[in-house]
């Protein structure tokens, strides 16, 4: 028997003041609330028409119900500097990035980072 997606879009639009993005790490919510949504750390904002790109370490929580389906989480402290690409789990209550790479400017090819930071 084939396995079939049935995908379908919960959220189209980003809430005012949050740019598109792409190349973010998910990380899931800790057990019992990992089903109302997950977590989304850096990646690349994208400008309007695709113009411009800027990496980015925010994170987001993303709702799979309720209002806003995705809100930004200002940190409570110091924060992951920009990245894309870096690997993430989920350990009990505590989310952990590790990694990735923030491409810097424009032509100097970045830097790949040997970081690890955690958030509760």
């Amino acid at each position: 028997m084939p396995i079939r997606a049935a995908w379908q879009t919960l959220a189209p639009r980003l809430p005012p003041g949050l740019l598109p993005r792409s190349g973010g790490t998910p990380l899931p919510l800790p057990p019992g609330q990992q089903q109302q949504g997950f977590l989304c750390v850096g990646g690349y904002t994208e400008e309007e028409g695709g113009q411009a790109r800027a990496p980015t370490g925010e994170a987001l929580a993303v709702r799979l119900w309720g209002s806003p389906p995705v809100a930004r989480l200002p940190p409570t402290g110091p924060a992951p500097p920009p990245r894309l690409a870096s690997a993430g789990a989920t350990v009990g209550s505590t989310a952990w990035i590790i990694g990735g790479w923030d491409p810097g400017t424009r032509g100097d090819g970045g830097v790949i980072l040997d970081d690890l930071w955690s958030a509760d």
